[in-house]
């Protein structure tokens, strides 16, 4: 564009040049002057011409040079969208074969789950077995409830007798069968109360002070010997009571009584009314005649408690007295202090098969043994 400005200057110039009269009125001259310059400018206007031309084929060049650039960037982002998009392919592909395993999973699933459906409504021991070995178990669980119970009160009784009512009140008083669940935990409720028992036992149940008292009721009567008014009863007199010591003869039966508050026991060794004294074994011996061989039937009772008498020597109504035996001994547990002992010996009568035996006793002598505790 410049060569083509400067071109043009020069054919400005020359046609200003050529405008300059040339003729003198001689015989040369008409020269142009401004051809120099014209030629110049169109020359010049030729090389800008070519620079013009080789100007368009560098700018078409480039252009085609750009498009070839700008295509093959397209094609690389292209490529790369194509590799994208394979991979998200791919992707998708994987997931769809997750997708159908785990459908096939939860199938397997569905299909083991229908078949334990099926077995535990259909099996032997369904709901109705259960439902009905829940009644059955119920049943026979209060049954053992039932005959368990009273073993449990008979251990407190037991503890009762033993050490007295202070400790062991409150136990077995809550009922521990629940008929709302089906006396579900009432053994361990029962076992619960029989430890509370166990502990108060070893707090309380030690061996205390053991005594012996010897009773003579010849000693304690105090109006004759206890023979002579052994014989006015059989000879059917009557005879009143003396020293807590009586003595009466009824339907062929004969009895002597014993008032054991008579015998100061509460105030035994010098301890008090602190102390509670409660009986171990109650044993009699009968000085008496008696033949080869020969036995005597009498009894021993105090309260609803019983024992029988045999022999007559120390005899507490046991063949084999067994002071660790487990069960109790007749009158064991009792309050020392109180209370009526009553010895029966029987066919006392005139025509009684033990009426010598009666009629020649010189003496009654009761064995006391007794524990001494903390009241």
């Amino acid at each position: 564009m410049i060569t083509n400005g400067v071109a043009t200057g020069l054919l400005i110039a020359g046609g200003i040049a050529n405008a300059v009269p040339n003729v003198f009125g001689l015989a040369n001259g008409g020269s142009e002057w401004g051809a120099p310059l014209i030629g110049s400018g169109q020359a010049t206007q030729v090389g800008a011409g070519i620079q013009d031309q080789s100007a368009g084929i560098s700018e078409v060049t480039a252009g085609y040079q750009r498009r070839q650039e700008e295509w093959a960037l397209q094609r690389d982002i292209a490529d790369n969208e194509i590799t994208q998009l394979d991979a998200q392919i791919q992707s998708l592909q994987e997931q769809i074969t997750m997708a159908q395993k785990q459908i096939t999973l939860s199938e397997t699933e569905q299909a083991n789950a229908q078949a334990i459906y099926d077995l535990q409504t259909t099996r032997f021991t369904g709901q109705a077995l259960y439902n009905w070995m829940a009644g059955r178990l119920s049943a026979l669980y209060y049954q053992m409830y039932d005959s368990t119970l009273p073993i449990c009160l008979q251990a407190k009784a037991a503890l009762v007798q033993e050490l007295g009512e202070k400790e062991s009140d409150s136990l077995f008083q809550v009922p521990v069968w629940n008929d709302l669940w089906q006396g579900l935990l009432a053994g361990e409720g029962l076992s619960s109360e029989l430890q509370k028992l166990d502990a108060i036992w070893l707090a309380r149940g030690g061996i205390g002070l053991e005594a012996i008292r010897t009773v003579s009721l010849d000693t304690l009567f105090g109006t004759g010997t206890l023979s002579e008014n052994i014989n006015k009863v059989l000879n059917g007199e009557t005879v009143s009571p003396s020293g807590g010591v009586g003595l009466a003869l009824t339907n062929d039966i004969f009895q002597a009584t014993l008032d054991l508050s008579q015998l100061g026991l509460d105030n035994s060794y010098n301890l008090g009314n602190e102390k509670k004294r409660r009986i171990k074994r109650i044993a009699v011996t009968l000085p008496t005649l008696l033949g080869p061989y020969q036995d005597l039937e009498a009894t021993l009772v105090m309260g609803a408690e019983i024992a029988a008498l045999s022999h007559g020597v120390n005899d507490g109504g046991r063949f084999v007295t067994d002071f660790n035996d487990s069960r109790f001994l007749p009158f064991e547990g009792r309050d020392a202090t109180t209370g009526t002992l009553e010895l029966n010996i029987f066919h006392a009568g005139k025509e009684g098969a033990q009426h010598e035996l009666v009629a020649n006793l010189s003496d009654i002598i009761v064995h006391l043994n007794y524990i001494i505790r903390d009241a």
